[in-house]
């Protein structure tokens, strides 16, 4: 049986960077406070330096915290540390490592698993995420854009993480693959009951992955939208009136907060 997905808690987060040019500090993030529920798969929304990526980066422990703290299943980041994966916005593959080695690196941390395991267990993946099977012995500058974020996604999910973070991983890729990467994404997270929260700047794209989508604005989240769009999602809801209401709605709210 596998386990219930951890739930995240951030309280009293503060993240503050220096301006060098006027050597005062601005907090990117402003005494936040985030509840997400196990399970739960959450959108940040917000416009450029609202502190989305920041506060993702905290929650994997990648951001050091001026105060409060952050919780994944009641443990510290520490504790929880092997139960997360990051998905960055660029594909940050191993150049000198081909796909299928790239996609093993997780795995070769743990002294338990064999590299035969370890491939078969990449090898996996990579079919999950619909890789050209062939191409898994091509190093990352001989493939395309779609194809390394392919790969990048096939290693953070090849440890079987419960907690996955994504910080606009599909930004740079044509709106076809983005959608085909969505779908794939949302079917992967259910099946394995993964906790998911995820930066984009994209309306729909949000709405098509998210339960729930939080706004930010001035290092704070400022208004959380619950999104009743029913499951199993595929690609014909995006055709439909309520996914159209949804958008509208999301995009009103977005420009409400940003006027603010």
């Amino acid at each position: 049986m596998k386990p219930s997905p951890p739930g995240v808690e951030c309280r009293g987060l503060t993240v503050q960077f220096l301006d060098r040019r006027s050597q005062s500090t601005r907090s990117v993030i402003d005494d936040l406070t985030l509840s997400v529920d196990g399970g739960d798969i959450v959108a940040l929304l917000g416009k450029s330096g609202c502190g989305k990526s920041t506060l993702l980066r905290s929650i994997a422990g990648l951001q050091k915290l001026d105060s409060g703290e952050v919780k994944i299943g009641g443990k510290t980041i520490e504790e929880a540390r092997a139960s997360l994966s990051f998905v960055f916005q660029e594909p940050a593959l191993l150049p000198w490592r081909t796909a299928l080695e790239n996609v093993c690196l997780p795995l070769e941390l743990d002294p338990a698993i064999t590299r035969l395991s370890s491939r078969e267990q990449a090898m996996k993946l990579l079919r999950t995420v619909e890789f050209l099977i062939g191409d898994e012995t091509k190093f990352p500058p001989q493939l395309s854009g779609g194809m390394k974020m392919r790969v990048s996604l096939a290693r953070a999910l090849v440890t079987q993480p419960q907690l996955l973070l994504l910080d606009e991983p599909f930004a740079a890729l044509d709106d076809m693959l983005r959608w085909r990467l969505n779908e794939l994404l949302l079917s992967e997270a259910k099946r394995e009951q993964r906790t998911m929260i995820f930066v984009t700047h994209n309306i729909a794209e949000a709405v098509f992955l998210s339960r729930r989508i939080a706004i930010m604005h001035q290092g704070k989240i400022a208004v959380w939208i619950e999104n009743p769009l029913p499951s199993p999602r595929t690609s014909d809801l995006r055709s439909t009136t309520e996914f159209a209401q949804m958008y509208g709605q999301v995009s009103k709210q977005l420009s409400e907060v940003a006027a603010d």
